[in-house]
């Protein structure tokens, strides 16, 4: 596959089954500690067998958080050593079959160069703007210094070098452009002025083409950016001159209005936040992106803060859709529990809010630029107690809301001493987390669904407005337009409807066409458009609304509360009955067929019974096994069809219609009649051990003995700390007709991933329930022997061992202590073999 292929219409089988090594999750890959050849080999032949098939390689340089988050790296970035051995990386790594993403600094947040672009140039330190309260006594007499952007005493503006006698008690308000400097991290660049991003390329982009160029486009197809952003509000060089000239009127004269929330202030504060966003697009991101285009290399990367929509007003992003635009696969980053099953919760002035719609940032943006891929850097400081369950559960809410492009955090070139609580969960090395032998089952899972989710176009037909000029227009207007906005999308999803964002720059855009009744973004036509209360949608964007309705498409102007009686007259994707508004579901249109994905979002079961309105043949496609088959319990009628369908929590389901066969298997069984419990006689031993040692992970060998156990949590006799794999044991009997008749071992709850053994055959592995396994003509009659063997997490140690509270927090950095807190919730949830353990007809 060429990095730089656009929209395949096809689904092919054989890529189904073994998808291209660029759908397989990659791995930031963290560079922290002493390199040499042989450690980096071996990682990547760790990465290549567990189905890792990119890494993404960011080398911390040594002056990057030197006094919080100190890395040891050598040899030192951009030193001869490093090209060398990162030379000699590459190829190994396109020996191996894997990609290599490049980081575009060593570091973050991304376009300063860890200091060094501000120490060759001072003058593109960011700058950010400040409000200074002067007060002043009764006859005292003040000079607004020559350095002040402007002062004022009440309306009255005072510029440098002006004096004031105050004639009573008073205090003036003085406004600067102030450089952002510290003593600790090194200094940031204005990335408002034109010059910073011909420094960046030329100082980071050209040593990486000078390392690597010959493998851009191939092994190396994509440039990786993170967490860019100004010091808001920011302020630059021209930005007065050139603020006039295209708003035509005076900022300097308007300062207090950017510190003010009232709504008579707001047109000034939209005016102000459109000009530098704007500018940040153009004068930073545009030319890097030019600059990787002429190089073969696909520009991608995110924002910190992305993940509530006020997060536009209050980061330094400023307009997520506007500054995604010049990206080619953009991206969300979903970090600490921003994304976590049950945590729906409404967002206000001060707060944000968990399981937002955010992926849809990134996602709408590619389908309207005809885009096939949108990414997400997904799990860092989740916590090494993150189960696999849960990854899932997160991978489906992303890839449902159009994400389908996987970059996981964090793999780790060393975890010796302070390192092995850097940064929670580390997936690699794999005696960092006993679930990590089962990555593989997650990678080639997410492989599958990338793949299918990257093929046609997606079957979106409603469009819902982004009111970003609200959320600049501060106060009271940004926080319930916010709310209200998110509302309303949480109820189009709710009721099965999928929809994009638009936005002001989207409908004043000459080439958003009205045509019989759609509004045409691109390649993507939207018949109907939802709009939660706004007041400060442009002019631009209310003439092409009209155009809209006039044309014969719909315009809804929900509530407040995301309710709207003509949300009723969208056609969902799919009718449920009953309603069930924890599932989740798009479509994708390809030349050979209809693609659905169905996701259950809830904390427990969604069983419903779902029509569709399609009359080709249908498919069940289950991207864990590279299977498919076709669903017993379907039905077809007057050009429709019915399927009753029961999604366990995490639980997913691909339906393909199409009149071209696939290769098909017979449909897994499901549990029917209940044949036997297996209540007791069970037993226990540990396996193997992980411990966080005194200077690295161990992983040691268990006992060999059985102990006599009851099945639920193993903390009592196995200890709070442990963390590894422990192996149940029961020897049970069947009756002639229970050995002929069973056909599904079913394990009830494990937590939380576990191989199984029958009379000595491998049954498999689960990572994520349902953890059942087919066991038809391998039960005995007489005596039988079953073996399940569970692993937890490693949140057990860094919990209750506490191995790590030695370092202080200047040394193992800041995101030990946030992923305790995580972990703490996993190690209460128990660890081992709950059940009930249960054997059953089909």
């Amino acid at each position: 596959m060429s990095c730089q292929e656009r929209i395949v219409d096809q689904f092919a089988w054989s890529q189904f089954e073994e998808p291209d090594a660029f759908h397989w999750p990659g791995y930031m890959w963290l560079w922290l500690d002493q390199m040499s050849r042989d450690g980096v080999f071996r990682q990547l032949e760790t990465f290549a067998r567990m189905g890792a098939k990119s890494v993404w390689i960011l080398p911390l340089d040594k002056a990057w958080r030197a006094y919080r988050q100190p890395t040891e790296l050598e040899p030192a970035f951009m030193s001869e050593p490093f090209k060398a051995l990162f030379r000699d990386t590459l190829a190994e790594a396109r020996r191996l079959g894997l990609r290599v993403w490049l980081n575009d600094e060593p570091g973050f947040p991304s376009g300063g160069y860890v200091g060094r672009i501000v120490k060759s140039h001072p003058e593109l330190i960011q700058k950010r703007l400040v409000r200074q309260l002067q007060p002043l006594t009764d006859g005292e007499t003040f000079v607004v210094p020559h350095d002040c952007l402007a002062a004022f005493a009440g309306q009255r503006q005072l510029f440098p070098g002006d004096s004031l006698t105050a004639d009573s008690e008073t205090a003036l308000e003085l406004f600067y452009a102030q450089a952002v400097c510290s003593e600790t991290t090194p200094n940031y660049t204005d990335l408002l002025h034109p010059e910073t991003a011909r420094q960046f390329i030329a100082q980071c982009y050209e040593a990486w083409q000078d390392v690597a160029g010959d493998h851009f486009g191939d092994t190396v197809p994509i440039v990786f950016f993170d967490e860019p952003k100004v010091s808001n509000p920011p302020w630059t060089d021209d930005l007065a001159d050139s603020f006039l000239a295209e708003k035509g009127y005076d900022i300097l004269g308007q300062l207090p209005r950017l510190f003010s929330a009232d709504e008579s202030s707001s047109q000034v504060r939209i005016d102000f936040f459109d000009w530098w966003t704007r500018h940040l697009a153009e004068r930073f991101f545009a030319p890097i992106q030019a600059w990787c285009k002429r190089n073969r290399l696909l520009f991608t990367g995110h924002f910190g803060g992305d993940d509530y929509t006020l997060g536009n007003s209050h980061h330094g992003y400023g307009h997520i859709l506007r500054l995604l635009r010049k990206t080619d696969i953009p991206c969300v980053d979903a970090i600490w529990h921003q994304i976590w099953p049950g945590e729906r919760q409404e967002c206000d002035a001060d707060k944000k809010a968990p399981n937002h719609h955010f992926p849809k940032y990134a996602s709408s943006v590619a389908h309207q630029a005809n885009l096939p891929f949108a990414g997400t850097e997904s799990f860092a400081v989740y916590g090494s107690g993150l189960t696999h369950d849960h990854m899932k559960w997160i991978t489906d809410y992303q890839f449902v809301r159009g994400i389908n492009l996987m970059a996981m955090s964090n793999a780790l070139s060393s975890t010796r001493d302070y390192f092995m609580g850097r940064i929670r969960p580390t997936f690699v090395p794999l005696q960092a987390n006993p679930l990590n032998a089962y990555l593989e089952l997650y990678h080639a899972y997410t492989a599958r669904l990338s793949y299918l989710l990257s093929r046609g176009r997606p079957d979106v037909t409603v469009a819902l407005y982004f009111p970003i000029r609200d959320v600049w227009a501060g106060g009271d207007t940004a926080a319930s337009a916010a709310a209200a906005h998110d509302r309303l999308a949480q109820e189009l999803l709710e009721r099965q409807i999928d929809f994009d964002l638009v936005d002001d720059d989207v409908l004043a855009d000459p080439s958003c066409r009205v045509l019989d009744g759609r509004l045409h973004v691109g390649p993507m036509g939207y018949d109907t458009v939802c709009l939660a209360p706004t007041r400060h949608l442009s002019p631009e964007s209310r003439v092409k609304l009209a155009q809209l309705t006039a044309s014969g498409g719909r315009v809804i102007w929900a509530e407040s509360n995301g309710h709207d009686p003509g949300l009723c007259d969208i056609r969902p994707l799919v009718h449920v009955q009953p309603r069930q508004p924890q599932l989740r579901v798009c479509r994708r249109n390809l030349d050979n067929g209809h693609l659905y994905f169905l996701c259950n979002e809830g904390t427990g079961p969604c069983d419903g019974t779902l029509t569709f309105a399609e009359d080709r043949p249908l498919y069940v496609l289950d991207a864990e096994t590279g299977q498919a088959w076709q669903p017993a319990g379907a039905r077809q009628n007057d050009g429709s069809w019915t399927l009753p369908l029961q999604l366990p929590f995490a639980g997913s389901c691909l339906l393909w219609f199409s009149t071209e066969p696939v290769p098909t298997v017979a449909e897994p069984a499901r549990p029917g009649d209940l044949i036997r419990t297996l209540t007791s006689g069970w037993q226990i031993r540990r396996e193997q051990v992980y411990r966080v040692g005194e200077h690295d992970f161990v992983v040691e060998a268990g006992e060999e003995a059985y102990q006599p156990t009851g099945l639920g949590d193993w903390a009592g006799q196995l200890g709070a700390d442990f963390s590894g794999d422990a192996a149940y044991r029961v020897v049970f009997r069947c009756t002639p007709d229970e050995a002929g008749q069973t056909v599904l071992l079913d394990l009830g709850q494990v937590n939380f991933a576990c191989r199984a053994l029958l009379n000595g055959q491998e049954l498999g592995r689960k990572g994520w329930g349902p953890y059942q396994f087919p066991v038809h003509g391998l039960l005995r009659a007489g005596e039988n022997e079953l073996i399940v063997v569970v692993s937890n997490s490693m949140a057990n140690q860094f919990v209750r061992a506490g191995k790590l509270d030695k370092w202080p927090a200047n040394v193992i950095g800041p995101y030990h202590r946030i992923a305790k807190k995580f972990e703490e919730e996993t190690v209460n949830q128990g660890s081992g073999l709950f059940g009930p353990v249960c054997l059953y007809r089909a």
